[in-house]
């Protein structure tokens, strides 16, 4: 005798969709990380057909005067209660900021974030990054002011 048994064939099967669609959904989830990953720029770079050098690094007598700029001494401007200073404590206006060298704003670390997008509003600066002023700044500032 043969015992057999008999198995519910229409679950097993909706398993095995169910199954499917979560591999394809996974495949499609890789591909659209890895797609976001990709930066567009390097994907489609232009190269020099008789060199083979990428067009980024072929610069013209213009692009090497500009490139010296850049690696210029930064600028300091401290913003602490509504004014702007310079490394010196000393009190200045921002009209007296070169546009043409890399500016680092030194802001107090209890200014809000609305605030900080209005002092980056006033500045209008290209090339400027933004840190906070450490307690020998604000101590400093605290007895010029």
């Amino acid at each position: 005798m043969h015992n057999t048994q008999t198995q519910d064939t229409s679950t097993q099967a909706m398993t095995e969709v169910a199954l499917g669609l979560s591999m394809a959904f996974f495949a499609i989830l890789i591909v659209a990380l890895l797609s976001m990953g990709v930066n567009t720029s390097q994907a489609e770079q232009k190269s020099d057909k008789k060199t083979g050098t990428p067009e980024f690094v072929q610069l013209s007598e213009k692009g090497a005067q500009t490139s010296n700029k850049d690696l210029s001494e930064p600028q300091y401007l401290l913003y602490y209660q509504g004014k702007f200073y310079n490394e010196q404590a000393k009190l200045v206006s921002l009209s007296k900021v070169d546009k043409s060298k890399p500016l680092v704003l030194a802001l107090s670390p209890d200014l809000s974030l609305s605030n900080i997008i209005v002092v980056k509003q006033q500045i209008n600066h290209a090339n400027f990054f933004i840190t906070t002023l450490d307690e020998a700044w604000l101590k400093r500032l605290e007895i010029n002011k």
